[in-house]
């Protein structure tokens, strides 16, 4: 059973307002943006074979697991942005979305571990504590993306989400990880093993520096046209909006991104 079932209330959330694109419109949809943000990780991945090559000896997994396993991370980079003061235009909640997003791991890893989102092979080993700290370290790099956490306090609290906030959230994350992983093959080959919290944390800090640069490549209005297409399902939406316009972006750029 999902924990957060979805409903057309994810579209309730924007990513990017409210400047006016080149076709006119003014919001882009939250899902949308995170969306943007993990095809320009992904595409710069796939350029680096260095990075990607450490990346992929530091999970045990190959390159495409590796890859689809940090893509889908960079999906969560904007979880804050759930939050209900965010929603309402709210400044100084605006301007610590990062930071607030960090109090939705414990909501957002019940979600991963009861639903296995991430196939992960509980056979082997089932101490969810385990998993849970092996991952907390990417996702706190992934929120970590404006690189200023030293600079304000954080806290433990979800005050500033609504329990429907919290469960939108929850709905983006597993339909991203629908979207981008295979359950029965991503994970099963991580095994928990000595060295593998290190190996992991090791990770967390090139994933931050790509959270940055992707963040800041797919914020491009001129790389990224606002778009509010709320027509289908939330399912539909994500894998069309992944399929024929995230993806195509990046991609038609080749070697040569858009760096502003």
């Amino acid at each position: 059973m999902e924990i957060f079932p979805c409903n057309n209330m994810i579209y309730n959330y924007f990513g990017k307002r409210p400047i006016e694109s080149k076709d006119g419109v003014s919001n882009h949809l939250l899902i949308y943006h995170c969306l943007d943000v993990a095809a320009v990780g992904q595409v710069l991945l796939q350029n680096d074979d260095n990075l990607l090559d450490r990346m992929r000896r530091n999970t045990g997994l190959d390159k495409e697991k590796s890859l689809s396993l940090i893509t889908f991370f960079l999906t969560m980079h904007d979880l804050g942005k759930f939050s209900e003061g965010v929603k309402n235009g709210i400044g100084n909640i605006i301007g610590i979305h990062h930071i607030i997003g960090l109090n939705l791991w414990p909501q957002i890893w019940q979600e991963i571990w009861q639903e296995n989102l991430l196939g992960l092979d509980k056979s082997f080993n089932d101490n969810e504590s385990n998993w849970k700290d092996l991952f907390e370290p990417w996702f706190h790099s992934v929120m970590d993306h404006h690189k200023d956490f030293n600079n304000h306090p954080t806290d433990n609290r979800t005050i500033y989400f609504t329990e429907e906030n919290i469960a939108t959230a929850g709905c983006f994350v597993r339909e991203s990880a629908k979207l981008l992983l295979d359950i029965n093959s991503v994970m099963p080959s991580i095994k928990i093993r000595d060295g593998m919290h290190v190996s992991f944390k090791n990770i967390s800090k090139w994933l931050k520096e790509l959270t940055v640069w992707s963040d800041w490549i797919g914020s491009n209005i001129d790389n990224f046209q606002y778009c509010t297409i709320t027509k289908s399902s939330p399912t539909e939406s994500i894998k069309n909006y992944w399929d024929n316009i995230a993806l195509p972006t990046i991609e038609s750029y080749g070697n040569r991104f858009p760096y502003r």
